[in-house]
């Protein structure tokens, strides 16, 4: 039974990468994430055909529960090409011609932007992963009235892939704030793992605060984060070495 289901999902498999290697022609960002949208809501918008063609077989209780089951079939297929697509559309491949470097030059080069002026480091990780961080902001104040604090990081973690000449990334993001004051504490966190396209944050916060024992009016954090300067210094290592950059939403070359 496992062989059979193994072989269904590599035929799968096998499918999608001959569906989109024909769609690998489209060289420009902007084309392929508007492929991408309209690729969503065309898939989004199938199962409504068929219930809507045989609707009259829904009012029966074996109808209702075949298309039940026909639906969730597709959704866990759709879902399976949505993490395709997501990755096919955040592909940036070298420019042709471009001789790729092995896989040990490639994490040199990765590991040599520390070198340069860039609001993150790059550090190596579990498994011959590379970890790429910037720690936006992490600051704590107490003012005579409360105190509070805010910590936030984005990583996004490269994984070299000698074979295919890819270095798969993905997005990790995850932030946690707190204030207390005479009758009230709240907290709030978040999560995300993933594919981030774009991102700007700028955020800035001023008060009356204890610095050094005595109250000034201060800064208690002023940060401001653009996802493209993080991302841009290593997708031109990666396409200037002869390898594509491919963000992936989960592991498995089921899913990218």
């Amino acid at each position: 039974m496992a062989v059979i289901m193994y072989e269904k999902m590599d035929h799968i498999r096998s499918m999608l990468d001959s569906a989109f290697s024909s769609l690998d022609n489209v060289r420009n960002m902007g084309g392929r994430l508007a492929l991408f949208f309209i690729g969503t809501l065309a898939l989004f918008g199938v199962p409504w055909i068929p219930m809507f063609l045989f609707r009259a077989h829904l009012q029966t209780p074996a109808g209702l529960w075949t298309t039940v089951a026909l639906v969730l079939a597709y959704m866990v297929f759709v879902g399976i090409l949505m993490f395709r697509m997501a990755s096919w559309a955040g592909t940036i491949k070298p420019e042709p011609g471009t001789e790729p470097i092995d896989l040990m030059e490639m994490r040199a080069r990765l590991l040599a932007i520390n070198e340069l002026d860039v609001p993150f480091h790059i550090v190596s990780g579990k498994r011959g992963k590379l970890v790429a961080e910037w720690r936006i902001a992490d600051a704590r104040w107490a003012g005579p009235m409360e105190a509070g604090g805010l910590k936030m990081v984005h990583k996004i973690t490269l994984v070299l892939d000698e074979t295919r000449k890819r270095v798969y990334t993905r997005d990790r993001e995850w932030r946690c704030s707190f204030r207390a004051g005479i009758g009230h504490l709240s907290m709030f966190g978040s999560f995300f793992i993933g594919i981030v396209f774009f991102s700007y944050e700028r955020a800035a916060e001023y008060g009356l605060l204890f610095r050094n024992g005595k109250l000034v009016f201060d800064s208690a954090y002023d940060y401001r984060f653009e996802l493209v300067e993080m991302k841009k210094p290593l997708v031109d290592v990666i396409i200037g070495s002869g390898w594509a950059f491919r963000p992936v939403v989960v592991s498995g070359r089921l899913f990218n």
